[in-house]
């Protein structure tokens, strides 16, 4: 629905996030004191480096196109997919990002849990021990 006019419906799509990812950031950071520095952070970010409405219009309709099946088949590299829980992420299903593990080749998928969307952000030790993990693993299988 948004990717047919993200000048007027965009700023729909922001006015909701913060209620579309308030379950997942509850369940990521615990203590309200965490919860309140996350937002705080995130609306800093979002003031400093502005979104593109169209930009994201356009990406979203790049990975839905016909021809990500066949990029993705063209990916020789081992492949790291993280996703969070489903029942978190109000973002992007997660069963269509975890598709990806059945079109790229040599791919790994995790599931960064009491997360959602906003695992990287929400849940950044932890996703960082998964990719920490998965480059350390393809380099002893290297040696």
């Amino acid at each position: 629905m948004y990717l047919r006019a993200p000048w007027i419906l965009g700023p729909l799509f922001l006015a909701e996030t913060p209620f579309r990812v308030r379950r997942e950031v509850r369940a990521a950071l615990a203590e309200p004191a965490a919860r309140r520095r996350f937002t705080l952070d995130a609306l800093r970010t979002f003031f400093r480096a502005p979104l593109s409405l169209r930009k994201m219009a356009a990406r979203a309709r790049l990975v839905t196109s016909d021809a990500i099946v066949a990029d993705c088949r063209r990916i020789t590299a081992p492949t790291l997919i993280v996703t969070g829980e489903a029942h978190l992420d109000y973002v992007v299903p997660v069963d269509g990002t975890a598709e990806y593990e059945r079109l790229i080749p040599r791919t790994r998928r995790e599931v960064l849990r009491s997360t959602g969307h906003l695992g990287a952000m929400t849940r950044p030790h932890e996703f960082a021990a998964l990719v920490r993990e998965f480059v350390e693993g393809l380099r002893d299988a290297a040696a």
